[in-house]
């Protein structure tokens, strides 16, 4: 079913972005494809899937199944040097930051199916999205950088060993789109962050990156030295190997004939020049001073 539907448009962002706005910024593209599914029909070419993929300023989200009770932690974590942020995503606390890429796939699924037979096939529901998305990542870090993970995972992410993680997934979907998605850690720069809270309610679990498991395969390069960018240009073609679609850089000339989408193009581009304008962020946590009382 999925071959028959237009290219996923991706875009890349250069600068990290302060998570609030970026969350705006998904809220409003559900908005206008929800609107563009009512108006047009269900087999028009011209209802875009959308996978936004960038970094954000340091930032710990909560999942929406832990809302209550969290104003101490977030109080401290926030003298640490990063934003606090309540999430609608599936999951538990986690990092957001420098030096690792998360990728927002925005896309109907409703629309996606898996074949069973030439003549039957069904909607892809949300759990097979989500296994398909845990495994584009899985397959990306093996093909292209021999970096194995376990399978099956413990929890959902990806794994390195039963305690060392390297990625997370943390889905909603309304309305059968989906939002939220997946963060990669490419460098180490967010490791320490990670060191300050129980990612994701695993306790005994740390957090991994791509370059220290290259290091430890004899790869000289630095730790510094794979672009997150890269990084990202490399996932959004093995989303498009794993599902079946074409992947396209999103651009305004694709996006104006469709109603709304010069506005949803205006948005992204005042994202990027927002991040551009906002101070230099935290590079580490403000950790061995008195931060006060809690």
């Amino acid at each position: 079913m999925s071959t028959s539907l237009p290219p996923v448009l991706y875009h890349i962002f250069r600068t990290p972005l302060p998570y609030l706005p970026t969350l705006a910024l998904q809220n409003q593209i559900h908005a206008w494809q929800l609107t563009l599914r009512k108006s047009l029909p269900p087999s028009s070419s011209q209802q875009p899937d959308i996978l936004l993929l960038l970094q954000h300023r340091p930032v710990y989200t909560a999942g929406r199944r832990e809302i209550e009770g969290k104003e101490v932690e977030a109080s401290k974590l926030t003298r640490l040097g990063a934003d606090w942020v309540k999430s609608d995503r599936g999951g538990l606390t986690t990092f957001h930051g420098p030096g690792q890429l998360v990728g927002y796939p925005l896309w109907d699924i409703g629309r996606m199916g898996v074949r069973h037979s030439p003549s039957h096939s069904r909607s892809l529901s949300a759990r097979c999205f989500v296994d398909k998305l845990e495994d584009t990542l899985r397959q990306y870090l093996l093909l292209t950088h021999s970096i194995p993970t376990l399978n099956p995972s413990p929890s959902p992410g990806l794994f390195l060993s039963p305690t060392l993680k390297l990625a997370s997934l943390g889905i909603s979907i309304r309305h059968r789109l989906t939002s939220h998605g997946f963060s990669l850690n490419v460098t180490p720069e967010p490791i320490a962050w990670f060191g300050q809270i129980v990612a994701c309610g695993l306790p005994g679990v740390s957090a991994g990156c791509m370059t220290d498991e290259l290091a430890k395969a004899g790869w000289t390069g630095g730790e510094f030295a794979l672009p997150v960018e890269s990084v990202a240009q490399g996932v959004a073609e093995a989303f498009g190997n794993r599902f079946g679609r074409g992947m396209r850089p999103l651009t305004r000339e694709g996006l104006e004939g469709l109603e709304g989408g010069r506005e949803v193009c205006d948005a992204i581009r005042g994202l990027e020049e927002e991040a551009r304008g906002l101070e230099r962020w935290e590079a580490t946590p403000r950790v061995g001073t008195w931060l006060g009382p809690v």
